[in-house]
């Protein structure tokens, strides 16, 4: 939710920052100047800023603040791909930690709510299916989908392959919120020779975080196996009916033969 909420008023912020400035309520140049001003004293004390905000960016990733704000503030100061980089490996780093730290707890004293617990049974996920395609659902926050891979984990499944999986997945979530709030700050600031490539980059990326953030709620288009889509459901509080045996399907198709006059 917090996080469909900073895409919208991004989006909003966005068109009005256009509208004003065609209607000469706001001053594009002096917003220009101030940003690049701004930039020029991020880069005299980068050394220092990026000492200070490496590790505070950690700690916020790790007790689940919302990417948006640390992306924006990494891109700022080190660009779209390196702080690109720098957010996935935190959250690489917090994964590794919650899953070192609770899996083996988990079974004694769980540390999630008994709904939450009912509806990982009720599913029947795994670790290794909660570790990857979750991750693009921007409604659930990446630590929990962590202390829910390390509630259903088994021995079998190995920390190097949940780490993979994890790493793929967060790559995905990072790279579109990491793409649509580059494109923003590219087409607010207008110092690029082809704004067009901007602009279509945002709607590109707008498209795609849109689509992320309600994909919870349409289980029909969720990638996965029929586990995935069960939990789905169960997260936006639908009723998830059990599967149907082999026996009770044949009982039901001679019932309907039976009525069929």
């Amino acid at each position: 939710m917090t996080v469909t909420l900073i895409f919208l008023a991004g989006t909003v912020i966005f068109f009005l920052y256009h509208f004003w400035a065609e209607i000469n309520i706001l001053n594009v140049f002096e917003i220009k100047y101030r940003y690049t001003v701004f930039s020029v004293i991020l880069e005299k004390y980068l050394i220092w800023i990026t000492l200070i905000w490496l590790p505070v960016m950690v700690g916020l990733i790790f007790i689940g603040i919302p990417s948006g704000p640390i992306i924006f503030w990494g891109i700022l100061l080190w660009g779209p791909v390196i702080a690109f980089v720098f957010h996935v490996l935190a959250n690489l780093f917090s994964t590794r930690y919650i899953l070192r730290k609770f899996s083996a707890a988990a079974k004694e004293s769980p540390m999630l709510e008994p709904e939450m617990i009912n509806l990982l049974k009720n599913s029947e996920l795994s670790g290794f299916e909660l570790a990857l395609w979750p991750r693009l659902f921007l409604a659930l926050p990446p630590r929990t989908l962590d202390l829910f891979i390390a509630t259903v984990r088994i021995e079998t499944e190995r920390e190097p392959e949940l780490l993979y999986r994890t790493l793929l997945g967060t790559s995905l979530r990072c790279g579109m919120q990491a793409t649509w709030i580059y494109a923003v700050i590219n087409v607010l600031t207008d110092f690029r020779p082809f704004p067009e490539r901007d602009m279509a980059a945002f709607l590109f990326a707008s498209g795609a975080l849109l689509f992320s953030a309600i994909l919870v709620r349409i289980p029909e288009f969720v990638p996965g196996k029929r586990a995935m889509r069960k939990f789905c459901l169960g997260w936006i509080g639908e009723t998830v009916l059990p599967a149907k045996s082999p026996e009770s399907l044949s009982e039901f198709s001679k019932t309907s033969e039976q009525n069929i006059p």
